[in-house]
């Protein structure tokens, strides 16, 4: 009774507390503070703590926040967010993200609550880059989606910066839109100047049935003025008034008047100003920019003196006005006395809008120091006003060439995207296309040459440096060839990578393959005295033009006619060959030519290690980069950009960071860019995306392979955002994409299911004509189809390929599995097979993952007897663990067994996967006992597998089984680590009825989601404290989580335990309206039991009426039961009427019913 009574004197507290911020009520949130303080609240009770701090951050007095904060012994990060929202809603940006990163230093990892307000506090050009790595970071986390608050925000600081294209495709990845969606959309394009744009939208809002609120009202008619549309605005006006808007908001008397002035109706404009209770600066602006259009300027200095009169004093705006209007009148006299006066009262801001308003005076000199000076200003200030105030004289004096005064500085590449309307962006673009259009044309290494009409040789250029397509002949005019294959005629030709040589020789490559070779003592050359080095060059260029497995009978002939030639000697050609080896996948051959090499030089080395690293062979490419270094060889960029390729995983991350290390000490990362590059591509590779973002940026070149190897790095690892935008970034160098691009961009497409861009990726790859015998990227564009759901094109996509390898035939079967299409499925893997193609793991494994249920794990069956025999199962653990997963999740827990008895070799996935569905199947002392064993065999429990384990005490009860779990997690450190461990502790203790203990280390987690509050809220109401459940679910509001259905049911049957027949009506209406969650059936019956089991017949069926399901059972049943109680047979005609429509056969209502007559006969006996 003691620790009810506490706990309930908590409640009350932080009750008052809370009333005493939403009324922004500092006197007696200092009163309370002072009780909290002598009954030693203060530092013991994490809620009270963070009302505390939230009543200070609230009414502003962020110093005492700050101090009460400063007090407490041990934050959390609900005392951490209490403090960052005080800051952040008093536009104390710094001390924002101060607290921000201090709090992630202390260990706390940022909830949603954190992201929202870190957003709210981006003031500045510089917090906009703090804004876009913290829109990273909830892209990573995948929160967008799951929290609306988060998205508003997001939208926002875009709009808010005019990054409109950002927040417009937020908005449309947004699973629901509320009216601050619509709003902050309508306000990004009406501030930027789209005033279509945001007409638009707004009646696309309204027709949706969302109400606009005041700040919509105000933007809106912000976007009427600035088209003029006064009828419409008139509308809008009449609504305000109609709906009581003009006496609650103030701003929106400011915003009609502003509308009334821009579309000239300046009478209706003067009666809205002269009816305004308080007139302020803006009132004052409005009304005298209305008559700077009309060219009025003389009554703007009345207007002018008037205002000071009044006491307000001007901003920025309103001064430009004024000295415009001095210009206008060419009171030259006047507007120096003017600006004197007033920079005297208010400031330096207003020397500066002087010094721009005058620039348009002075002559082409005097302009460009003029405008060079107001850069800098901009660039050092977090300025919104000067901002405006330099875009709108850039604006009047266009015809400033700015290219010879901007620089290409990063900084002013980020004001210059924020406002897309202005002329300096547009001449930034300009200055861009004129630059890249001045680098373009041929490489400045290559070696053009005119030939003498007589056979010569055309090469085959497959590293891209032609200046047409990559693998295009280098031949620049028609080509005309003989029986044998032999040119005869002039040409201007480029030889990549040789300078101005010419090479003649009776012997040719032509198209993508190569012709047959002549006996080489057949050969003749022009000049005997190179014919050696003539013989080098073209047989390299020869054995260089076969570069895959089809070209590799060729390739072997070039080598029997080199041997019988006696030329293998020559290292230049044995090199050659070894290329020519390992490009095609011979590495049998490959390794006995380089164990014959008499020289191995770097380049036999370096080549070696590159055919390993590009088939995939990392081991064996480590091995050779060590023996190498063992031989004494020094690796030079090449061969260092090659073998960080082999280092492209978390355990093998050090060895390239050495790697790194050696670069950087031998001077080659300034050198090559090719070393640039591949530590990017490292780093992106093991998920290291802030470093390999460092390197990127150190880059003193950032050419296509740069660009790509970070772009790839965010697609593969989930941050698909974060791909599209450093894609487009791309793009706007001048740069453009390569094949590997193009396949990295669809999959960051399909991940965020963006269908829209992917379709426009399509289109470019077309456009580029990249698609015709490419299998990857045509397989690419099936799994961007495939993962946005779109399995029809898809289909039609996989159809166009020419090759069908089993790749492509995954990538379809996987995109049918995942929408859960299995016969689709099922009918690929047959076709597959009859067109001769072999299912690998990889096809078994998406196969087996869509039969994971009881009516699909017969499909499963067969699938495993084929796996059985095809000797799969020897050689992949992964395809071992699906089989196992597949039969536990199907039920077949004695299949999935013996199975995994069978398996070669054990995983910790496999061991997961069986101890999962036993506990799954609430076989929970089996999962316990597997789990011990597991551990004997060696196998260290992960954070899934741990999970596991919890929820298999939690369900049996088996709480000193789960203390000892517990101290295991403690010990390894994970619970600070993942948030999911401590969702399951809580969840455990919850369950067994250690309430205490659950919120014990609830209190200590250091983050809260929306799983941990349903798992505590859960727990106190199955044991009884149904208040508590109650207070946790407003802290959990008060926190920024929305409730989802599982929490919504919890706390519906807390309700219905004690009979809150109004909270539950309460909660469910609440949902809808604040969190947009559309409850289910079920729910709806709940809160119809819980109303009418209380008597309240009329709101019991209003919820029915105004439920979205009309065919919904359960709701009629708990109406017949409250019936029996209450003896309402009239009302139980109804509802028995209403279940035999739904189901005539019902069984429980004609019981019911029945029950319901003989309990009334009784009554009357």
């Amino acid at each position: 009774m003691i620790a009810s009574k506490a706990i309930q004197d908590d409640i009350s507290l932080v009750a008052s507390l809370k009333v005493c911020a939403k009324q922004k009520d500092l006197s007696k949130g200092n009163k309370i503070h002072a009780d909290v303080l002598q009954t030693g609240l203060l530092g013991r009770n994490v809620f009270v703590d963070t009302a505390v701090i939230n009543v200070y951050a609230k009414c502003g007095a962020l110093c005492k926040a700050q101090l009460v904060f400063d007090e407490i012994p041990v934050h959390n990060l609900a005392t951490w967010n209490a403090l960052i929202a005080g800051f952040a809603h008093y536009e104390h940006g710094d001390d924002a993200f101060s607290c921000y990163q201090k709090m992630q230093d202390e260990g706390f990892s940022p909830s949603p609550v954190t992201y929202a307000c870190i957003l709210k506090a981006c003031h500045s050009i510089e917090a906009l880059k703090v804004g876009i790595g913290v829109h990273a970071e909830i892209a990573r986390q995948g929160l967008i989606r799951k929290n609306q608050v988060l998205g508003n925000a997001l939208i926002a600081l875009y709009a808010k910066y005019g990054i409109l294209s950002r927040a417009c495709e937020i908005f449309n990845t947004l699973p629901a839109r509320n009216i601050v969606s619509w709003t902050a959309l309508i306000t990004g394009y009406c501030e930027n100047g789209q005033s279509a744009e945001a007409v638009r939208y707004f009646e696309q809002m309204k027709r949706g049935g969302l109400t606009p609120d005041a700040v919509t009202f105000a933007s809106i008619l912000k976007a009427y003025g600035d088209l003029g549309a006064s009828e419409k605005g008139q509308r809008i006006h009449t609504e305000i008034i109609r709906e009581g808007w003009l006496g609650r908001a103030r701003m929106l008397g400011n915003s009609v008047l502003d509308m009334y002035a821009k579309c000239g109706l300046l009478v209706k404009a003067q009666e809205i100003f002269h009816k305004l209770p308080n007139r302020d600066v803006v009132s004052w602006t409005s009304l005298i920019a209305g008559y700077a259009r009309m060219g009025y300027y003389i009554n703007i200095l009345d207007l002018f003196n008037r205002m000071l009169r009044d006491g307000v004093h001007p901003n920025t705006i309103t001064f430009t006005l004024l000295l415009n209007s001095c210009s206008c009148l060419s009171l030259v006299d006047a507007r120096q006395t003017y600006f004197e006066t007033v920079s005297k009262d208010y400031g330096t801001i207003f020397r500066f809008g002087h010094q721009l308003n005058t620039i348009g005076f002075h002559g082409f000199e005097e302009r460009v120091t003029m405008v060079k000076e107001a850069v800098g200003k901009l660039l050092s200030s977090s300025s919104p006003v000067l901002l405006s105030l330099l875009v709108d004289t850039f604006k009047r004096i266009a015809v400033l060439p700015f290219q010879h005064v901007i620089s290409r500085d990063e900084s002013f590449c980020a004001v210059s995207e924020s406002q897309e309307d202005a002329v300096l962006s547009e001449l930034k673009k300009t200055e861009r296309k004129q630059w890249t259009n001045s680098s373009s044309g041929h490489d400045k290494g290559s070696a053009f040459m005119s030939l003498s009409p007589q056979p010569l040789l055309v090469m085959h250029n497959k590293d891209g440096n032609s200046p047409r397509n990559p693998g295009e002949l280098l031949v620049c005019q028609s080509q005309h060839f003989n029986e044998e294959g032999i040119i005869k005629r002039s040409s201007e030709y480029r030889i990549p990578g040789y300078g101005h040589n010419e090479i003649n020789g009776s012997i040719m490559a032509s198209g993508e393959s190569v012709k047959e070779l002549p006996p080489l003592n057949e050969l003749t050359f022009c000049n005997a005295n190179y014919q050696e080095l003539q013989q080098e060059m073209v047989l390299s260029a020869l054995i260089k033009a076969c570069t895959c497995e089809r070209d590799l009978p060729k390739g072997s002939r070039l080598h029997a006619n080199i041997l019988k030639s006696g030329l293998l000697k020559n290292i230049i050609i044995s090199n050659a060959l070894l290329n020519m080896y390992v490009k095609c996948g011979a590495f049998i051959k490959a390794r006995h030519i380089f164990a014959e090499l008499a020289n191995r030089n770097v380049v036999s080395w370096t080549t070696l290690i590159a055919g390993y690293c590009e088939h995939g062979h990392d081991e064996e490419a480590r091995k050779c980069f060590d023996q190498m270094k063992l031989e004494g060889l020094i690796p030079d960029a090449v061969t260092l950009g090659c073998i960080l390729k082999a280092f492209g995983s978390r355990e093998m991350m050090p060895k390239g960071q050495e790697i790194h290390v050696e670069a950087v000490r031998g001077g080659l990362l300034e050198q090559r860019t090719l070393i640039g590059n591949a530590l990017v591509h490292m780093y992106a590779k093991c998920g290291a995306l802030g470093r390999a973002q460092e390197v990127f940026n150190k880059l003193l070149v950032q050419d296509v392979t740069s660009w790509t190897a970070l772009i790839t790095g965010y697609s593969e690892h989930g941050q698909g955002h974060e791909a599209l935008h450093y894609f487009e970034q791309m793009k706007l160098t001048g740069l453009s994409p390569n094949a590997v691009t193009y396949i990295s961009i669809s999959k960051a497409c399909g991940t965020l299911e963006n269908v829209e861009k992917g379709k426009e990726i399509h289109a470019e790859i077309l456009r580029e004509g990249l698609l015709e015998k490419n299998n990857v990227l045509n397989t690419g564009l099936v799994h961007m189809y495939a993962k946005c759901g779109m399995l029809q094109k898809a289909q039609g996509m996989f159809d166009e390929i020419p090759d069908q390898n089993v790749v492509s035939w995954n990538t379809l079967i996987a995109g049918y599995c995942h929408y859960g299409q299995i016969d689709k499925a099922f009918d690929c893997f047959k076709n597959m097979k009859q067109m001769g193609v072999s299912p690998d793991s990889v096809t078994f494994t998406c196969l087996l993952k869509a039969c994971g249920s009881k009516r699909s794990v017969r499909k499963g069956d067969e699938l495993y007897k084929e796996i059985f025999h095809s000797g799969l199962l020897q050689n992949s653990v992964l395809l071992g663990n699906a089989v196992v997963d597949m039969y536990t999740k199907g039920g077949e827990l004695a299949k999935a067994q013996q199975v995994f008895e069978e398996l070669p070799n054990h995983s910790l996935a496999s061991w997961t996967s069986l101890i999962a569905g036993y506990c799954q199947r609430g076989h929970c002392e089996e999962a316990l006992n597997y789990f011990e064993q597991m551990k004997n065999e060696g196998f260290s429990p992960d954070v899934v597998t741990f999970a596991c384990a919890l929820k298999a005490c939690g369900t049996s009860g088996a709480i000193e089984k789960g203390e000892e779990i517990y101290l295991e997690i403690v010990r390894e450190g994970l619970l600070e680590k993942f948030g999911a461990l401590g969702n399951a502790l809580v969840n455990m203790y919850a369950k067994c009825g250690a309430v205490v203990k659950a919120q014990e280390v609830f209190n200590k987690l250091p983050a809260h989601d929306i799983i941990s509050w349903t798992a505590l809220i859960t727990g106190y109401c199955e044991h009884g404290h149904c208040e508590k459940a109650f207070s946790c679910f407003e802290l959990m509001k008060f926190e920024g989580f929305s409730p989802d259905t599982v929490t919504l049911s919890v706390i519906l049957k807390a309700c219905s335990n004690i009979g809150a027949a109004d909270t539950s009506l309460g909660y469910l209406e609440m949902v809808s309206s604040d969190f947009g969650l559309v409850p289910t059936s079920q729910q709806y019956g709940s809160v119809v039991d819980v109303l009418s089991q209380g008597g309240q017949f009329d709101k019991a069926m209003t919820v029915i009426r105004d439920m979205p399901y009309a065919d919904c059972l359960s709701v009629w049943f708990a109406l017949l039961g409250a019936c029996q109680k209450w003896g309402n047979v009239k009302l139980a005609k109804q509802a028995f009427d209403h279940a035999l429509h739904i189901d005539q056969g019902s069984a429980i209502a004609f019981v019911c019913m029945s029950n319901i007559y003989a309990s009334v006969a009784m009554q009357v006996m």
